[in-house]
């Protein structure tokens, strides 16, 4: 968790652990703030979780961009009886696969408005100067 948070500071992290997403620490207090879960402490050593089951993770996710929060997903590669099959107390290994913000979101159903996207890229013509696209 904490690899992947030390480069998202600024990102809500869905950490999935079997069929729950948790989230830790900071983004605990935030979770139990702007969506009203339960904080609990948990693990070794006993930091702040919040969590919620794999079906509710859309609309958790839909509330904290459309308040204007970057949320990122962090999806188990294998699951459980895998990591057991590779050998005792082995480590499921998880990957960031998705980052939404206000303004990348390509759900039709996160917040009330339109949401927009431009992109500009500066591209080099014949005569070598710069012009905008």
């Amino acid at each position: 968790y904490w690899s992947v948070k030390s480069e998202y500071m600024d990102v809500v992290l869905f950490f999935k652990v079997g069929k729950f997403y948790e989230l830790y620490e900071l983004d605990a207090e935030l979770g139990h703030k702007e969506l009203d879960w339960k904080m609990t402490m948990s693990g070794v050593g006993k930091c702040r979780q919040v969590g919620i089951s794999e079906s509710g993770i859309d609309e958790a996710v839909q509330k904290l961009v459309a308040r204007g929060y970057k949320v990122g997903r962090i999806e188990q590669l294998e699951t459980s009886d895998q990591a057991k099959a590779r050998g005792a107390n082995t480590i499921i290994p998880r990957k960031l696969v998705q980052v939404l913000t206000p303004s990348t979101a390509s759900e039709g159903n996160i917040g009330p408005d339109a949401v927009h996207l431009l992109a500009i890229k500066e591209i080099k013509t014949e005569l070598e100067k710069c012009s905008t696209v």
